[in-house]
């Protein structure tokens, strides 16, 4: 073999080299199951910057703090129904409508992650609102910071929301 073919050869295998693990990868982040998995963790995240920003007096209004806690419970609902549909296909009992059944997972699972986003984006929004409002008013050291939160949580401090607050 001459050095031109040698050449030609390495360059194949090195493209393969890149390419294959990257469509992989591609095409796992398609799966339902991965997708599911980030709508979770979003859900998750979401959920804990509410907590957070309710925590830290950046979201005083218990009218809104309800709707996005109302979107996200809903949010979680919808996951969990999601991801029964998606193990049972998985499992073999849906097997007649398994490509119907999948594209309708995934939009519905892509819609899904679109709400949780947008109920984040109008979170982060609001607090930063706040956060500059407060910032303005009081001193920085003022402030609530992220190690008391983490423990009040490890005391068992309970945020949810409190009922009567929202009959008024």
């Amino acid at each position: 073999m001459s050095d031109l073919s040698w050449n030609i050869w390495g360059a194949v295998a090195a493209a393969l080299g890149f390419l294959v693990p990257a469509l992989g990868s591609w095409i796992k982040s398609l799966y339902l199951t991965s997708k599911l998995k980030t709508l979770k963790k979003l859900i998750d995240e979401t959920q804990e910057q509410l907590t957070l920003a309710r925590w830290e007096g950046l979201l005083v209004d218990p009218v809104e703090y309800a709707h996005m806690h109302g979107k996200l419970w809903h949010a979680r609902e919808r996951m969990e129904a999601a991801g029964a549909q998606i193990h049972a296909r998985s499992s073999g009992m849906i097997s007649n409508l398994k490509g119907i059944c999948s594209l309708a997972l995934s939009s519905q699972v892509n819609l899904n992650i679109k709400e949780v986003n947008q109920v984040r984006v109008q979170l982060l929004k609001r607090s930063s609102q706040e956060r500059k409002k407060l910032a303005s008013t009081r001193s920085l050291m003022d402030l609530p910071n992220r190690a008391d939160y983490q423990e009040s949580l490890k005391s068992g401090v309970d945020d949810d929301v409190d009922s009567s607050s929202l009959d008024e």
